[in-house]
C-alpha cells in the first residue's frame, strides 16, 4: 500500500511539469509522488507496444516514451503499480452516482470526456470489471489503466477541502465481492434468450444442429459462457484482440452446428458492451470485428471431441442411465 497518498494533495494547477521534454505531456504527480505513466493515442488506446506494462515513473524515461511513441493522452496503470484504483462513471452511471453520492467518501475526482473518475486506494486482489456495480459504472484496477485527464486540462477536484485518495467504502467492496465468483458475474450466465436480430452476418441465421443435451451442445454452452466472460473482463488496450479471438473460437463451433449463430453474435456483442468496447468504438466497428472473427472461425471447423474414457462396469452406479456423461453420445 502506498502510504504517501494519505497526505493532502496539491491541486493540479500547482503541480510542476516534470517531463524531461517540456513540449510533451507531464508525468502525473500525487502528493509529491510521481506516478507511472505512458503515452496514449487520442482514442485512449496505448501508443506503446506493451500498453500499461511500458509505464514508468522516471521523468527521463517517460519523456523518451513520448518521443518514441507520441500520443496526446497520458495513461496511468491502475492497481499495484500506482496504488490507485478508479471508479469510472460514464453517462449511463450518472443516475447511480446521484443516488449514492452521500454514501461515497470524499476523494479526488477527475472530470473526463464523458463523465467522472473517482480515485481510491487500490486493494490487493481488486481487478478491473465492467458494469458489475451498475450500468455505466466500471472499476479500473489490477490489469488495467486509466487516462490521467488533468494532463488534458480537465479539472481535478475534491468534494471537501483537503480531501485525499480515500479507501473504498465497505458497502461498495461488499458489492464487488459478491460478484468475485465467476459463476455469479453478470457475464457468466448462459445465453439462451434475446438472440441478436440485427443481421450482422449470415452466421446469425445458422441454427444449431447438435441435439440438445449432447456433449457437443454442452461443450458449446460452456464455450459461449467462457467467451462472454473473457471479453467482459478484458481491459482497454486488449479488447479488440480479445473480441476477435473469441469470435474466431465461437465461429469454429458454429461451423460444426454445435452453436446457433444468433447466440454467438449476441454473446460477443454483449461481452463487447460489458468491457466498454461497444461504447468506445461504436456499433459498426464492433460488429466489423465480430464479423471478421466469426468468418475466420467458419473456415476452420472445430475438430471432433475426443471420446470419453470407458468406465469399468463395476464402477457404475446401479441407476446409471443414458444421460450420464461417461456413456458418451
Amino acid at each position: 500500500m502506498h502510504e504517501n497518498i494519505r497526505e493532502p494533495l496539491a491541486t493540479d494547477q500547482t503541480q510542476p511539469s516534470i517531463s524531461a521534454d517540456r513540449r510533451g505531456p507531464a508525468l502525473p504527480v500525487l502528493a509529491d509522488r510521481r506516478l507511472p505513466a505512458f503515452p496514449c493515442r487520442a482514442d485512449k488506446t496505448p501508443a506503446t507496444p506493451h500498453g500499461f506494462r511500458d509505464a514508468t515513473d522516471d521523468p527521463a524515461g517517460f519523456a523518451g516514451l513520448c518521443r518514441r511513441y507520441p500520443g496526446p493522452l497520458v495513461g496511468m496503470p491502475t492497481g499495484a503499480r500506482s496504488g490507485i484504483a478508479v471508479l469510472d462513471i460514464d453517462p449511463d452511471g450518472q443516475g447511480w452516482l446521484a443516488a449514492n453520492e452521500s454514501r461515497l467518501p470524499a476523494t479526488r475526482r477527475h472530470e473526463t470526456r464523458r463523465g467522472l473518475h473517482l480515485l481510491f486506494r487500490h486493494r490487493p486482489g481488486m481487478r478491473c470489471n465492467a458494469g458489475v456495480i451498475a450500468p455505466g459504472v466500471d472499476v479500473r484496477a489490477e490489469g488495467g489503466y486509466a487516462i490521467w485527464w488533468p494532463a488534458q486540462g480537465y479539472s481535478a477536484r475534491w468534494p471537501v477541502p483537503g480531501a485525499m485518495v480515500a479507501e473504498w467504502p465497505k458497502w461498495l467492496l461488499a458489492r464487488l465481492r459478491a460478484h468475485a465468483d465467476p459463476e455469479k458475474t453478470p457475464y457468466c450466465h448462459p445465453v439462451r434468450a434475446h438472440p441478436s436480430r440485427d443481421g450482422v452476418t449470415i452466421v446469425g441465421a445458422v441454427e444449431r444442429s447438435a441435439p440438445g443435451g449432447s456433449r457437443e451442445a454442452r461443450f458449446a454452452d460452456r464455450a459461449i459462457t467462457r467467451a462472454m466472460n473473457a471479453i467482459g473482463r478484458t481491459p482497454a488496450g486488449s479488447r479488440n484482440t480479445a473480441l476477435n479471438g473469441e469470435a474466431y473460437a465461437l465461429g469454429r463451433l458454429v461451423a460444426r452446428g454445435w452453436l446457433a449463430g444468433d447466440l454467438a453474435v449476441f454473446a460477443l456483442r454483449h461481452g463487447a458492451a460489458l468491457c466498454g468496447y461497444l461504447r468506445d468504438h461504436g456499433e459498426p466497428a464492433t460488429l466489423a470485428v465480430i464479423r471478421s472473427g466469426l468468418a475466420a472461425g467458419l473456415r476452420r471447423p472445430y475438430p471432433d471431441l475426443p471420446p470419453l474414457p470407458a468406465m469399468p462396469a463395476d464402477a457404475m452406479p446401479a441407476d446409471a442411465g443414458a444421460g450420464f456423461p461417461w456413456r458418451g453420445r
